[in-house]
């Protein structure tokens, strides 16, 4: 559930959703390095919804396959680069859209986009 003044929602996969937002705000927060920044929004879209997060930091290193992700692809000895492929994994089996690119220069951003099905808007 999200609280504010562009929205008040509820969503039916709402745990998985929250899975999602989690790995995408840890990668983007560890691209970001420790002086960068991460943005994180959020607005109603086409009936649906979509969240965007991004960072000001590293691009996705070209050798990592983003579409799809797949697992064990990190350039960092102590991860084992399954954090992408498990958003996308959880977005393909919820029917959200997950796109994933780099900006131009520097950082990289994650799109997710909930279809209006999903939204319950305090309705079972």
């Amino acid at each position: 559930e999200l609280d504010g003044p562009e929205c008040d929602v509820a969503f039916s996969k709402g745990s998985w959703l929250a899975v999602v937002l989690r790995e995408l705000l840890l990668n983007a927060g560890e691209a970001a390095g420790a002086d960068g920044k991460v943005s994180f929004s959020w607005k109603p879209e086409a009936g649906g919804f979509v969240f965007e997060i991004a960072n000001g930091g590293a691009s996705f290193p070209t050798d990592i396959p983003l579409d799809p992700p797949q697992p064990f692809h990190s350039p960092k000895s102590r991860h084992d680069g399954i954090g992408l492929s498990i958003a996308y994994r959880i977005c393909k089996d919820a029917s959200f859209g997950l796109d994933l690119r780099n900006g131009r220069g520097a950082g990289a951003s994650a799109t997710v986009r909930i279809p209006p099905g999903e939204l319950l808007n305090g309705k079972e």
